[in-house]
Formats: C-alpha cells, structure tokens, sequence
C-alpha cells in the first residue's frame, strides 16, 4: 500500500513539476540551485524516484543475503552461515552507501535571493 501511495506521490510531482515554466530559465551549466515552487517539485520527484529505486534494490539484496546465509548453514553448518551473513551484510551497506551518493546528487539547495 506504501508503494502504491508513493507512486501516487511521484507521479502527481512530475505533473505539478510542469507548471514552473513561467519561472526563468538558466542554463544547465548554472542550475545548481532551486529557483522556486517548480524546481522544488521536479527535485522531490527525482528525490522520492531514486529513493524508492534504492530501497527496492536494497530489499532484494536482503532477500538474497538471507538466501545466501540459508545455503551456508546447509553446507558450512552455523559457522557457514555465519560468514555467508556477514559478507551479506558487507554488500547491503555498501549498496546503502551508493543510494545515498545518487540520492545526494539530486539535492539542490535554493538559490540566494
């Protein structure tokens, strides 16, 4: 139910998101900053995208990672699935790590007055 309001959310910002054309237009090379309603809209869209992308890849890496960790206590006992977990783990945080640096580069601060 979460997803579906999320999308609902998203797919309201980008229609919203098109009504900031009265605002002036810069250059790309410029745009680093948000320069009103408008851009505040596209840049939580783009915000909520990468998140929701983010967080369905890194439930999918815990799926696997309590997979992986099922299939090392069968074959390396409690020890096995100890460190099939741990590895596991290792590679959730890094993908979390990874999320947060796109996420991050799709926040613009709003532009000085």
């Amino acid at each position: 139910m979460k997803i579906a309001g999320t999308g609902c959310a998203v797919a309201v910002a980008l229609i919203l998101g098109g009504c900031h054309s009265s605002e002036p237009q810069t250059p790309a090379s410029t745009a680093r900053c948000r320069h009103g309603a408008g851009d505040d809209v596209e840049m939580g869209a783009k915000v909520g995208g990468q998140s929701v992308e983010g967080g369905v890849e890194t439930g999918w890496a815990g799926v696997k990672q309590a997979g992986a960790a099922t299939g090392g206590l069968f074959t390396g006992g409690t020890k096995g699935a100890e460190e099939k977990w741990n590895e596991g783990k290792a590679e959730t945080k890094q993908e979390g790590r990874e999320l947060k640096g796109e996420v991050k580069q799709e926040v613009l601060p709003p532009c000085p007055d």
